[in-house]
């Protein structure tokens, strides 16, 4: 009887299986098999499965023992080739070292020996010449960079061991002195001054390094390699730890030339100041007198012509007459500011509350202001003039300026450790931040000339002032509540 088809689908997974290496067939599946036929089958294959098995089983056997002998051959091999590449690699790194060394010796720092993994004698040896070569390297950059500062200097620089041979000198030395390495000193000072005695120097020369003393200093006039005169500054000093010494010589040419120049330049300022501080005190002492004739003038006429011109007129002559007043005023200010610095004084004590408080009494236009104290100012030793002209344009500027029913003006001052600090107070209109600079500055005014009598040089005397005693001012201000001056003095 033929197979059915679940049979032979059977049959077909049995063979999947041994394919795979597995079987399911068991003998009981066998005897309890009714087809004949299927029963063939399946003892054909379980002993194509027990076959296989056994084949697989002896290749398995001839594979390891094949692995075992080539494991064996490749091992005598690895000997043989590691005894010539042991001997290659031993060659190449004494060839590696020797190179370093000689590389070293040439100062040439740029290539370094390889360093491997495994750390042999011969990679300790590498890591030492590397080191080395570091080492030799930054001594080198430090010597270079050192030999390059000293030949920048314009000084000429000479180091001389304790006989006075010359062991060492910069660029500035050979251009001044010439080719003088390996000669003594002695010799060198004597072919540029031929009149000194060599066996005078080569004395004070022992002299000074017997003694062992400060470093030595004398000027000396010699002329170079090319003819040119050179004063030098010499200075000599014994070395410390090396037995020499080293000779630095400043050529003062150019400090004499510029010491000349600037003494002619002072003079020439000084002349120029004395003549320009003439020349105001003329301008401004001679034109009062005429500017006075003017303002008489000028006001005469006006009274005689009271009721017999128009406004127009009458206006224009009090025009005429407050402008030559303000000249009158300016003129006073630049013989004031003139004079600033020309003590003919002496120096005195001065109680600045007294000082103030009578300066208070003589000024105009005070009716509606009151002078507070906010402390009792100090006794100071200096110019009275000058502390009367401070204070008074501060106090003045605060009066004619401000704009309340009530004016005040508070002084005070704070004690710093090597000077005054003052200040000078007003409640008036203020100032705004981007004129606190222009104030300062002489002729310059933040209000139109018709409005106030203003030459604009009263607080350009207090910086001037200020500036003489070693101080600074500056202003502080905020619109509509006021202004505060503060400046210091030294003590």
């Amino acid at each position: 009887m033929p197979l059915d088809h679940n049979q032979v689908k059977e049959i077909i997974h049995h063979i999947a299986d041994i394919n795979a290496g597995m079987c399911s067939i068991t003998e009981t599946q066998i005897e309890e098999e009714e087809h004949d036929h299927m029963r063939e089958v399946l003892v054909g294959l379980m002993t194509m499965h027990e076959d296989l098995q056994y084949e697989n089983k002896i290749r398995a056997e001839s594979q390891e023992a094949l692995a075992t002998i080539n494991k064996a051959l490749r091992i005598e091999k690895d000997k043989l080739l590691e005894t010539r590449i042991s001997k290659e690699y031993s060659t190449k790194r004494i060839h590696d070292a020797t190179e370093a060394v000689m590389a070293i010796g040439g100062r040439n720092f740029e290539n370094k020996m390889e360093v491997s993994p495994e750390g042999d004698e011969f990679d300790g040896l590498a890591i030492g010449l590397n080191m080395l070569s570091e080492e030799l390297e930054a001594s080198t950059i430090s010597i270079d960079y050192l030999n390059d500062i000293l030949d920048s200097q314009s000084d000429i620089l000479i180091v001389t061991d304790d006989k006075g041979d010359v062991k060492f000198h910069n660029t500035a030395a050979t251009k001044k002195l010439g080719k003088i390495y390996g000669q003594t000193i002695f010799h060198i000072i004597q072919t540029l001054r031929p009149k000194i005695d060599i066996h005078l120097l080569e004395k004070k020369f022992s002299t000074l390094l017997s003694e062992k003393s400060k470093d030595k200093r004398f000027k000396i006039l010699i002329k170079s390699i090319i003819g040119e005169e050179l004063p030098l500054d010499i200075s000599i000093s014994i070395m410390r730890y090396t037995k020499g010494v080293i000779i630095v010589g400043r050529n003062m040419s150019e400090r004499i030339r510029s010491e000349n120049e600037r003494r002619k330049l002072v003079s020439q300022l000084y002349t120029a100041n004395s003549e320009l501080k003439e020349m105001m005190y003329i301008l401004s002492h001679d034109l009062k007198a005429p500017l006075r004739g003017v303002s008489t003038l000028s006001d005469w006429i006006y009274e005689d012509l009271q009721g017999k011109v128009d406004e127009t007129t009458n206006k224009n002559l009090i025009l005429l007459s407050n402008r030559v007043k303000k000249m009158y005023s300016l003129l006073e200010g630049i013989l004031s500011y003139s004079k600033i610095g020309n003590n003919v004084y002496n120096k005195e004590e001065i109680n600045l509350s007294y000082l103030i408080r009578e300066l208070f009494d003589t000024l105009e236009n005070k009716n509606n202001i009151k002078i507070i104290f906010d402390t009792e100012l100090p006794i100071i030793h200096n110019y009275k003039t000058q502390f009367i002209q401070l204070f008074q344009n501060l106090i003045s500027n605060g009066i004619k300026y401000i704009d309340k029913p009530e004016g005040k003006i508070n002084i005070g001052h704070t004690e710093k450790s090597n000077f005054w600090q003052f200040y000078v107070q007003d409640n008036g209109p203020g100032i705004n931040i981007k004129n606190h600079e222009k104030i300062f500055k002489i002729f310059q005014t933040l209000q139109k000339s018709e409005s106030f009598e203003n030459s604009g040089i009263g607080l350009s005397i207090v910086k001037k002032i200020v500036s003489q005693n070693n101080g600074k001012i500056w202003v502080e201000s905020e619109l509509t509540k006021g202004t505060t001056f503060f400046f210091t003095i030294q003590k």
